[in-house]
């Protein structure tokens, strides 16, 4: 489930975007929106994933972080999405990551070879 701010549903919290430091030196401010998904990215795929990865991209974007610290699991269907994130993403001259994976879709997304692919940020933070 992509978290969203446009459609404020009970079961779901408003999506965060904001800005984050690409390293830690001011001269790489990056324009970077944070995604976050929740529960589990699974079929059937319902996902607004693609669509907020291509608005923050249409938007100026050159890095979108995942944060996976909410998704409890996902499956080839959710791992068929991150590899069109990716592929969107890349293809835009950004830069696709991942934040926070707990260790069953860290696990996951190690067997599937998309955890050593997406670049692995731990340190997520929103300012």
């Amino acid at each position: 489930m992509l978290i969203s701010t446009e459609q404020n549903i009970s079961s779901e919290i408003p999506l965060r975007l904001g800005r984050c430091l690409a390293g830690s030196n001011v001269r790489a401010l990056t324009r970077c929106h944070i995604i976050s998904l929740a529960g589990a990215l699974r079929v059937p795929i319902e996902s607004r994933l693609l669509p907020r990865v291509h608005a923050a991209l249409r938007d100026g974007a050159r890095r979108v972080r995942l944060d996976l610290s909410r998704l409890s699991s996902i499956d080839a269907a959710g791992v068929g999405q991150l590899v069109e994130a990716f592929n969107a993403t890349k293809a835009a001259g950004g830069v696709l990551d991942i934040a926070h994976a707990g260790t069953r879709v860290r696990r996951v997304l190690e067997v599937t070879g998309l955890y050593g692919l997406l670049t692995v940020c731990e340190t997520a933070s929103v300012s």
